[in-house]
């Protein structure tokens, strides 16, 4: 899967847009696992945080879910542009910890003058999950069907019947994230952020 950067700048004073009503994100500490592959020299400048958003932007009254979100903070402060935001990309793709290796996905003089910012989308992983299955049992019984890359007939019909089960899992257990979960929702909630 591909990755992709979104580049924001500090919101203006402009109450119509996007963001403007939003809450501030309150960053607080990283777990130390979720940043232990950071040189320990580095580690302050990472900061964690979990962030609110609706569940249906078109009807708010449905409830929210919350956002897992990582930050590297700019190495130059007093020259900061704005935030970077990685999108891990996918679908199911976390990004939570891809500011630990922001080294290998920007220049450095991104990295100096952006903070950078990883996340779960919707749905996935420390953000609000995806639950299709009632226990881990159903889970390991339909996976264990679904090779990876099917080759033989046999790896085609099971593969194809593991998927169709995988979906009725999920219309019986996800709830209501499942049909909330689309690209248009992600792109709203990074504008809100």
């Amino acid at each position: 899967t591909a990755a992709s950067l979104i580049a924001t700048q500090p919101a203006a004073a402009d109450p119509s847009t996007a963001g403007a009503s939003a809450p501030p994100v309150t960053w607080g500490a990283c777990a130390p696992a979720d940043i232990s592959n950071v040189p320990p020299a580095e580690r302050s400048r990472f900061s964690c945080a979990t962030y609110v958003v609706p569940l249906d932007y078109d009807r708010p009254s449905r409830g929210t879910i919350n956002l897992a979100l990582m930050r590297r903070a700019a190495g130059d402060q007093a020259n900061r542009i704005g935030s970077l935001f990685l999108n891990p990309g996918g679908p199911g793709g976390s990004g939570y910890r891809l500011p630990t290796i922001t080294e290998r996905i920007v220049e450095p003089a991104v990295g100096d003058r952006f903070d950078v910012i990883g996340f779960d989308p919707r749905g996935v992983a420390r953000s609000t999950p995806l639950r299709c299955f009632a226990t881990q049992e159903d889970a390991n019984e339909v996976f264990g069907r679904i090779a990876l890359l099917p080759i033989t007939r046999k790896e085609e019909r099971d593969a194809l019947s593991g998927l169709r089960d995988y979906g009725r899992f999920c219309d019986r257990f996800a709830g209501p994230l499942l049909e909330e979960m689309s690209t248009e929702n992600v792109a709203r909630d990074l504008d809100r952020l």
